[in-house]
């Protein structure tokens, strides 16, 4: 891993090293998290049937939500360009 400093706030951070180049946070990939055919709503705070408003960040991101909210306990972090049949409709 290596450290980068923002230049806004000039605070060091920890940035994951993917084949010994940094990405920044903003550039890591991002994940839902689902439940079967249920996502995670942004809030954390329950389950909701579409990916409009749905939860979205990285995967430690989403270890903090599992150890946060009860609703997202269960879920499972699902890559947000992942197409899902499930979402489709007739």
């Amino acid at each position: 891993m290596s450290i980068t400093t923002s230049r806004r706030s000039k605070e060091s951070q920890w940035v994951p090293s993917i084949e010994g180049k940094s990405l920044s946070v903003h550039r890591q990939p991002k994940f839902h998290l689902r439940a079967g055919n249920m996502f995670l709503h942004q809030s954390g705070a329950h389950l909701q049937p579409g990916r409009q408003y749905a939860w979205l960040g990285t995967v430690e991101q989403a270890a903090a939500m599992r150890r946060t909210f009860s609703a997202a306990a269960g879920c499972k972090a699902i890559p947000q360009d992942e197409f899902s049949l499930d979402e489709v409709t007739p």
